[in-house]
């Protein structure tokens, strides 16, 4: 008796210890399936013949089989993560976010990005975050089975700390342009607007692009300003000088190739052409060698006195002139009626003499 007993709580302690060794190394409990995950190795599998049945049972002397579908069900995303989203970025500024789910054998893998306001951040399909617009915009990572995780990100402005102006000039002449730039530091200042202005637009007006033009002989300061950081510089307006002129007579188109002659009495307008065209003082001073021969107002306009050769001197500020000859001719008129008188006066004396040569 003392024997069966002994045998009896042998058998019932190794019955315990295997139900002990089994909750152990498979802890966790059952689905409605019969089976669960391990927590140690991820690996689903089924307790005692649980799982859904495929087959028929059937009893022969007492003993039964049956047989079971051991396919787990699908492991969906209970987590987004993406570990490398910044807080804040400067507008301009690009991150590629990577993003994984959890746990790692759930079959909803891919990820979709979503911007909350893409006028301030925009992200693509791969996750390229790009920083457009000053301001706070929140960029959701969502997967097929609306598992998501939402981020708030800061862009800020990258501010000027200096400007420069860059290809400055210290002179230049009237209607000559020149186009100015503006040289930021940091470099990646976000907000690289220029407001450009002339002190005086009468020597010089500058484009909101930043081309200066010269209009008139003088100095004026230009400026160019970013919010509260300035840059000036002072720029002077020459004139255009003549390097050559030639003089012309209004209403002819041919150059001059021989003296111009006109009467006595007659006026001759003259007028300059300048080299170059756009010469800024194209003011001319008139002079003649002979003034009793012939006279010149300060407009060129000539009026012969005497008959008789005379040379006509155009010149400007700096010293560039020209010279022409001109001739007077005398009043013919007078000659040719003079002529005339003389001529019937000596007809009629020689018809007198004849007459009175006949009647002796």
């Amino acid at each position: 008796m003392k024997k069966k007993r002994i045998i009896a709580i042998t058998i019932f302690l190794s019955f315990i210890c295997v139900l002990s060794i089994e909750t152990f190394a498979h802890p966790g409990r059952t689905d409605a399936n019969g089976g669960h995950y391990n927590r140690k190795t991820g690996e689903y599998h089924y307790h005692n013949g649980g799982g859904s049945s495929s087959g028929t049972s059937s009893s022969s002397g007492g003993g039964s089989s049956s047989s079971y579908s051991n396919t787990p069900k699908k492991v969906y995303a209970s987590k987004v993560n993406v570990p490398n989203v910044p807080e804040s970025i400067n507008i301009g500024e690009s991150v590629q976010l990577k993003g994984s789910v959890y746990p790692e054998d759930a079959v909803d893998k891919d990820i979709s990005w979503e911007s909350s306001d893409t006028s301030i951040v925009t992200i693509d399909e791969n996750g390229n975050l790009k920083a457009v617009g000053n301001g706070t915009a929140t960029v959701t990572a969502k997967t097929s089975n609306g598992t998501e995780s939402k981020y708030i990100i800061t862009v800020k402005e990258v501010m000027a700390e200096k400007i420069e102006i860059h290809n400055k000039p210290e002179q230049i002449f009237v209607d000559e342009k020149v186009l100015l730039n503006v040289v930021f530091t940091p470099e990646n200042t976000t907000n690289k607007t220029v407001e450009w202005k002339s002190a005086d637009e009468t020597v010089a007006k500058i484009s909101p692009s930043g081309e200066i033009v010269g209009i008139g002989v003088g100095k004026t300061k230009i400026t160019a300003s970013n919010k509260d950081k300035i840059d000036e510089f002072e720029v002077t307006v020459n004139p255009i000088e003549a390097t050559s002129i030639e003089i012309f007579i209004e209403g002819q188109d041919d150059k001059l190739t021989d003296v111009p002659a006109f009467k006595k009495g007659e006026t001759m307008q003259l007028n300059v052409n300048f080299i170059p065209e756009n010469t800024t003082n194209k003011t001319v001073k008139w002079t003649v060698d002979n003034n009793e021969i012939a006279t010149i107002d300060e407009s060129g306009l000539l009026t012969g006195h005497k008959s008789g050769k005379a040379a006509v001197k155009a010149s400007v500020s700096n010293e560039v002139y020209d010279t022409i000859e001109v001739k007077v001719l005398s009043d013919t008129s007078f000659v040719i009626t003079g002529f005339l008188i003389i001529t019937i006066i000596a007809v009629c004396i020689l018809l007198v003499k004849k007459k009175k040569n006949k009647r002796t």
